[in-house]
C-alpha cells in the first residue's frame, strides 16, 4: 500500500521540485493537498470502505456514536450476523408514530434491532431502544475517511485506494499546487483536474456496479436530492 509521501514526491517532480528540499513549496504544502484529493475521491466514489469490530449499543439510547474515523454508515449486522434493515427518520414517523417510546422489551423481542438510521453526520439511530441487561454487540461498515491523523502530516499515512486513484491524485496535487503560481501556468493545469475527474468518474461507475445495494434507502447511504417542480 502506497503511503502519503509516495504521491508527494511524485508532485513535486511534476512541479520540478527537488523533493529532499522543495524551494517555492513546501512538503507540507503538497502533504495537505493531496490529503485534500484523497477526501474528494472519497465523496465522489464512496471509497474506501471500512468495517468495524463489533460494538455495543448503548442501552435505553435511540441515538448512537458513529465510529472513529467514519463518514457515513453504510451497513449493520446484529450480534448473529444478520444484516439489519435501513430506514430514515421519516419513514419511522409516518409508518410507527410514537416510536422514540418504543423498546425492545415492550415490544416483546429482546435484543432484536429492528431498522437503524442515520442521523446527521456524528449519530445513527436504532428502533427500538435496547433494554436487555447483557449488552448487544452490532458490526457495522461505514464509508471512512482516509486519513484520520490530524495536521501536520508526516507523509507516513498510509493512502487506502486502489492503484488506480493514485495517478488522479497526482494529477489533482499538481493542479492545486500551481494555483500558487497563478496565471496562465494554473490556467494550463485545468486539463489535469479533469483528467481528475475523469477517472473518479469511472471509479465512481466501477463502485457502483461492484456494489449496487452501496447507496439504496434499505442498505446504502442514501442521499436525499432536492425535487424540482416545473410548473
Amino acid at each position: 500500500m502506497p503511503i502519503l509521501s509516495d504521491i508527494t514526491t511524485h508532485v513535486l517532480n511534476m512541479l520540478e521540485e527537488n523533493p529532499a528540499s522543495p524551494l517555492f513549496w513546501t512538503t507540507t504544502e503538497i502533504n495537505n493537498i493531496c490529503v485534500e484529493a484523497m477526501n474528494e475521491a472519497t465523496l465522489l466514489t464512496g471509497e474506501p470502505q471500512a468495517r468495524s469490530t463489533a460494538q455495543a449499543v448503548t442501552l435505553n439510547q435511540t441515538f448512537q456514536s458513529m465510529p472513529s474515523g467514519s463518514l457515513a454508515l453504510l451497513r449493520m449486522e446484529d450480534q448473529n450476523g444478520s444484516s439489519v434493515q435501513k430506514t430514515s427518520v421519516w419513514d419511522l414517523d409516518r409508518m410507527l408514530p410514537g416510536w422514540q417510546n418504543d423498546t425492545d422489551l415492550s415490544l416483546g423481542a429482546l435484543g432484536v434491532i429492528r431498522f437503524w438510521f442515520p442521523f446527521g453526520i456524528t449519530k445513527w439511530g436504532i428502533y427500538p431502544k435496547m433494554t436487555s441487561p447483557n449488552p448487544l454487540q452490532v458490526t457495522l461498515s461505514n464509508l471512512a475517511w482516509p486519513v484520520t491523523a490530524t495536521r501536520p502530516y508526516t507523509g507516513s499515512e498510509n493512502v487506502p485506494f486502489q492503484l488506480e486513484f493514485i495517478e488522479a491524485f497526482n494529477d489533482y496535487g499538481e493542479h492545486v499546487a500551481r494555483l500558487k503560481e497563478g496565471g496562465q501556468d494554473f490556467e494550463e493545469s485545468q486539463i489535469l483536474y479533469s483528467n481528475f475527474l475523469g477517472v473518479m468518474q469511472e471509479l465512481s461507475n466501477f463502485a457502483e456496479r461492484k456494489d449496487v445495494l452501496r447507496w439504496t434507502r434499505t442498505q446504502g447511504a442514501f442521499s436525499r436530492v432536492t425535487e424540482v417542480r416545473v410548473r
